[in-house]
């Protein structure tokens, strides 16, 4: 077994055997999405608009990633140094 890679290389990702084809949604009685917008899915790859936070909640997450950004510059790093922010930081996860 190789050792886990966050960012894993060509070669790791042949190697996986991973299943990409499209399989539709397929749900006669959705509870949180409406039936048109998972046609809309299975037909053009995306639902929009999907507002998921209030506009307090995204300024608030923003402001976050703005500092969290700031930190890392100041620290030597750039924008690719938080692609695995999610591991390490709880209010990204």
């Amino acid at each position: 077994m190789s050792k886990f890679s966050i960012l894993p290389d060509g070669s790791d990702l042949k190697s996986m055997g991973r299943d990409l084809k499209f399989y539709p949604v397929e749900n006669s009685s959705p509870k949180t999405l409406s039936k048109d917008q998972i046609a809309h899915y299975n037909s053009q790859g995306y639902i929009a608009p999907l507002d998921v936070y209030s506009s307090e909640e995204i300024e608030s997450i923003r402001k976050y990633f703005d500092e969290l950004l700031q930190r890392v510059v100041a620290e030597g790093g750039n924008s690719y140094s938080i692609s695995s922010a999610h591991l390490k930081y709880g209010p990204v996860y």
